[in-house]
């Protein structure tokens, strides 16, 4: 054997060596040299526990922005709202999350795909519209204000 081709077995076992740690570092998406376990991205559109549960309505308009506070007995039903992990309910639509994005810690941009409700009976009726939202938390209330584009 030559030392010319020692040499270039060497190259060789050290460029695939390295293209497998770079490989691990693509799939656990750190730095090369830093790899680590694989962690799943955290699921798209959802929001934190402390937004999750009934709200009512408090003021406000549905077209521009309501306030919400905490409660499942609400003055006015109509502005009750279930929010959930994947979406939320209100008396005459169901929402899922599409797509969101945390700006601030306490503010979510989201875009929210809905399928009206019929009245009385609750069952969808086959509208199907989108909304762009920033949901906001305020102490003790959220905030949402609708959006033209996120």
């Amino acid at each position: 054997m030559t030392f010319k081709s020692l040499l270039t077995g060497v190259a060789a076992l050290l460029l695939a060596t390295g293209t497998v740690h770079a490989g691990d570092a693509l799939i656990s998406g750190q730095e090369q040299g830093s790899c680590g376990p694989y962690k799943e991205p955290p699921s798209r559109g959802q929001l934190p526990e402390a937004i999750l549960g009934d709200w009512c309505s408090k003021e406000g308009s549905f077209d521009t922005q309501v306030v919400y506070t905490r409660g499942i007995d609400c003055e006015d039903p109509v502005g009750n709202i279930t929010i959930q992990k994947d979406g939320y309910k209100e008396p005459w639509s169901d929402c899922k999350f599409d797509k969101m994005a945390q700006s601030t810690p306490s503010v979510y941009l989201v875009h929210v795909r809905c399928e009206a409700l019929s009245e009385g009976d609750g069952t969808p009726n086959g509208h199907i519209y989108s909304e762009n939202l920033e949901i906001r938390m305020d102490g003790q209330n959220m905030i949402w204000r609708w959006l033209s584009e996120l």
